[in-house]
Protein backbone atom coordinates (compact mmCIF):
# COMPACT_ATOMS: atom_id res chain seq x y z
CA UNK A 1 0.00 0.00 0.00
CA UNK A 2 1.42 3.64 -0.76
CA UNK A 3 0.10 7.05 0.29
CA UNK A 4 -3.57 7.39 -1.44
CA UNK A 5 -3.82 9.97 -3.88
CA UNK A 6 -6.65 13.18 -3.20
CA UNK A 7 -6.60 12.87 0.52
CA UNK A 8 -5.98 15.01 2.94
CA UNK A 9 -2.06 14.76 1.99
CA UNK A 10 -2.30 15.94 -1.03
CA UNK A 11 -4.50 18.58 -0.11
CA UNK A 12 -2.14 20.05 2.54
CA UNK A 13 0.67 20.38 -0.11
CA UNK A 14 -1.64 21.92 -2.84
CA UNK A 15 -1.87 24.12 0.42
CA UNK A 16 1.25 24.55 0.92
CA UNK A 17 2.54 25.42 -2.62
CA UNK A 18 -0.04 28.30 -2.49
CA UNK A 19 1.63 29.66 0.49
CA UNK A 20 5.21 29.13 -1.23
CA UNK A 21 3.63 30.82 -3.95
CA UNK A 22 2.02 33.91 -1.98
CA UNK A 23 5.07 34.03 -0.39
CA UNK A 24 7.49 34.49 -3.49
CA UNK A 25 5.26 37.14 -4.58
CA UNK A 26 4.88 39.13 -1.17
CA UNK A 27 8.15 38.88 0.74
CA UNK A 28 10.56 37.35 -2.33
CA UNK A 29 12.62 34.36 -2.78
CA UNK A 30 15.54 35.26 -0.56
CA UNK A 31 12.74 36.02 2.56
CA UNK A 32 13.32 33.56 5.34
CA UNK A 33 9.95 32.46 5.32
CA UNK A 34 9.93 31.50 1.99
CA UNK A 35 13.37 29.85 1.83
CA UNK A 36 11.60 27.30 4.70
CA UNK A 37 8.36 26.89 2.95
CA UNK A 38 10.87 25.89 -0.52
CA UNK A 39 13.22 23.11 1.73
CA UNK A 40 10.25 21.68 3.19
CA UNK A 41 8.38 21.67 -0.47
CA UNK A 42 11.64 20.16 -1.63
CA UNK A 43 11.58 17.48 1.52
CA UNK A 44 8.21 16.78 0.38
CA UNK A 45 9.19 15.63 -2.98
CA UNK A 46 12.08 13.56 -1.49
CA UNK A 47 9.02 12.01 0.29
CA UNK A 48 6.90 11.37 -2.59
CA UNK A 49 9.80 9.87 -4.47
CA UNK A 50 10.92 7.49 -1.85
CA UNK A 51 7.04 6.08 -1.97
CA UNK A 52 7.00 5.91 -5.40
CA UNK A 53 10.38 4.28 -5.96
CA UNK A 54 9.17 1.87 -3.05
CA UNK A 55 5.79 1.22 -4.78
CA UNK A 56 7.85 0.11 -7.38
CA UNK A 57 10.30 -1.96 -6.67
CA UNK A 58 7.97 -3.82 -4.21
CA UNK A 59 10.33 -2.83 -1.39
CA UNK A 60 9.22 -2.17 2.12
CA UNK A 61 5.57 -3.14 0.99
CA UNK A 62 5.35 -3.88 5.23
CA UNK A 63 5.74 -0.46 6.58
CA UNK A 64 3.94 1.87 3.79
CA UNK A 65 -0.15 1.75 4.59
CA UNK A 66 -2.95 3.78 3.44
CA UNK A 67 -5.52 4.80 5.89
CA UNK A 68 -8.77 7.24 5.38
CA UNK A 69 -8.26 9.24 8.24
CA UNK A 70 -5.78 9.26 11.13
CA UNK A 71 -8.48 8.07 13.32
CA UNK A 72 -8.02 4.88 11.52
CA UNK A 73 -4.56 4.77 11.30
CA UNK A 74 -4.28 5.75 14.56
CA UNK A 75 -6.46 2.83 15.79
CA UNK A 76 -4.55 0.23 13.67
CA UNK A 77 -1.33 0.97 15.88
CA UNK A 78 -2.48 2.02 19.18
CA UNK A 79 -4.65 1.14 21.95
CA UNK A 80 -6.63 3.94 23.65
CA UNK A 81 -4.83 6.48 24.80
CA UNK A 82 -5.45 7.79 28.73
CA UNK A 83 -2.62 9.12 30.38
CA UNK A 84 -0.14 11.90 29.04
CA UNK A 85 2.64 8.76 29.52
CA UNK A 86 0.97 7.23 26.72
CA UNK A 87 0.51 10.36 24.50
CA UNK A 88 4.04 11.15 24.76
CA UNK A 89 4.87 7.63 24.01
CA UNK A 90 2.95 7.53 20.61
CA UNK A 91 4.11 11.10 20.02
CA UNK A 92 8.03 8.83 20.32
CA UNK A 93 6.89 6.21 17.71
CA UNK A 94 5.55 8.33 15.16
CA UNK A 95 8.70 10.28 15.57
CA UNK A 96 11.07 7.40 14.78
CA UNK A 97 8.55 5.66 12.04
CA UNK A 98 8.47 6.93 8.53
CA UNK A 99 5.37 8.97 9.97
CA UNK A 100 7.90 11.77 11.23
CA UNK A 101 8.32 12.52 7.49
CA UNK A 102 4.87 13.51 6.66
CA UNK A 103 4.09 15.72 9.30
CA UNK A 104 4.94 18.72 8.48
Amino acid sequence: KTCSAGGPIDESISQLRLVHKLRVEKLGKEHPDTQQTERKLQEIARIQKQFANADANGADQGRLESFPSFQDFFQAHFEVVHTAEEFQQVRKYMHEGIVADLVF
